[in-house]
């Protein structure tokens, strides 16, 4: 007698077994992670802690910058996690469109180098 037995592994498990897809999903975990949690460390100030971040910058940025430089940095952690969140978002759309997104703009470019080796 045999008897059938489902997989218990899972999909994703599966497809981390493929190099390609596994630093695919790599790159999208760490470039998703890592300005979030930068981001965030400008508010929370936890590398910084207590001196804030007007004595790690330069004293020319509070010249040059509206405000203060801990202002500065804040609108700079805003900007970190919105890039993060922006990735997390485009890298699952793009790779949807994988070919339209980044094939043809490389063919495009890349077409006149290999015409003129010919």
């Amino acid at each position: 007698m045999s008897t059938d037995q489902a997989s218990t592994t899972s999909p994703l498990t599966e497809r981390l077994k493929d190099p390609t897809f596994s630093a695919y999903f790599l790159l999208r975990v760490l470039f998703t992670v890592a300005p979030i949690l930068f981001g965030l460390d400008k508010f929370f100030n936890l590398l910084t802690h207590p001196h804030h971040w007007s004595m790690y910058l330069a004293s020319w940025i509070n010249d040059i910058v509206p405000g203060t430089a801990d202002q500065c940095m804040y609108v700079v952690g805003v900007i970190e996690i919105a890039a993060g969140v922006l990735v997390a978002v485009i890298a699952r759309r793009a790779r949807r469109r994988r070919l339209r997104t980044t094939a043809r703009p490389v063919a495009a470019c890349a077409a006149p180098t290999w015409r003129s080796r010919r």
